[in-house]
């Protein structure tokens, strides 16, 4: 009966051994695809970025701004710039010379 307890065991403990190394061969299996998993994510992750601005010069490329918009983006321009010379006349008026009484009472007694 020893000797067949004894045989069960070793039997046992062969199969234990078998099985623990068949899990260490899975988990370097699932490591390396982990590792090949998050390479592909990466490269997914830059094609799709450089896909997306590629379309989008295309998509600017074949679509130029209406003539509303430009002819809008020049009224901005030129409402600006009015504002400005508007603001710069009102910054220089104090500052101009304004006729002297002499010139005007010479002009007026001719």
């Amino acid at each position: 009966m020893m000797d067949e307890t004894s045989q069960r065991l070793q039997r046992l403990e062969s199969n234990v051994a078998h099985l623990e190394h068949q899990v260490e061969q899975l988990n370097e299996v699932i490591i390396g695809q982990g590792k090949v998993i998050d390479l592909l994510r990466r490269q997914s992750h830059q094609q799709a970025t450089t896909l997306e601005s590629i379309e989008l010069e295309r998509i600017k490329a074949t679509n130029p701004k209406p003539p509303h918009y430009q002819y809008r983006a020049s009224r901005q321009i030129l409402r600006a710039s009015l504002n400005c010379s508007s603001r710069l006349k009102e910054a220089l008026t104090p500052h101009i010379a304004q006729p002297h009484e002499s010139v005007t009472g010479w002009s007026a007694g001719l």
